[in-house]
């Protein structure tokens, strides 16, 4: 108790002194005019405008997906995958690595390495990438995959691409 009047006395101690720095502050604080005198200025009034289309399509109707009636009636020419997305086709191919495969009956599952070190487990049909490759043949060393890759236009064509095991790593 008596240590914490001690200190309060020694910082009120430390309050005295010569003050005219602040005083010669202050004086010129004060002679300096407020920021903002007067009225704020008036805004400019503005023109109303009505959009007239004149048989343009409107900017504000959601149209599915632009290129699509050009996709309709072109021999080849593929849509978007549809169905939801699932988390490994939310992935870039090339920032996941396979790490080795598993047998289940007649079953053969991928496992997969994502960036994060995750390791998942695939079958054939799974997609992965973000062109949404589809998992084709899962073999002891690789993983053929089919992907959909857009071309424009609202078209899609399909490409192979394929994940290995690391050189040096084998089951």
């Amino acid at each position: 108790m008596k240590r914490g009047v001690l200190l309060c006395l020694g910082l009120l101690a430390g309050c005295g002194g010569d003050l005219t720095d602040l005083e010669a502050y202050v004086r010129q604080v004060q002679a300096n005019p407020p920021p903002f005198q007067g009225q704020s200025p008036t805004m400019p009034s503005f023109h109303r405008v009505n959009y007239e289309p004149g048989g343009r399509p409107s900017p504000f109707v959601d149209v599915a997906r632009p290129g699509s009636e050009a996709r309709a009636g072109r021999p080849g020419c593929l849509g978007p995958l549809p169905g939801p997305v699932p988390p490994l086709a939310r992935v870039a191919l090339d920032s996941l690595s396979m790490r080795g495969t598993l047998m289940e009956d007649e079953q053969r599952w991928a496992l997969i390495q994502s960036s994060d070190g995750r390791i998942h487990r695939v079958k054939v049909g799974d997609r992965l990438g973000l062109f949404g490759g589809r998992v084709e043949r899962i073999g002891e060393a690789s993983i053929e995959l089919t992907e959909r890759v857009e071309q424009g236009m609202g078209c899609y064509v399909e490409r192979q691409a394929s994940l290995s095991l690391p050189e040096g790593e084998s089951l």
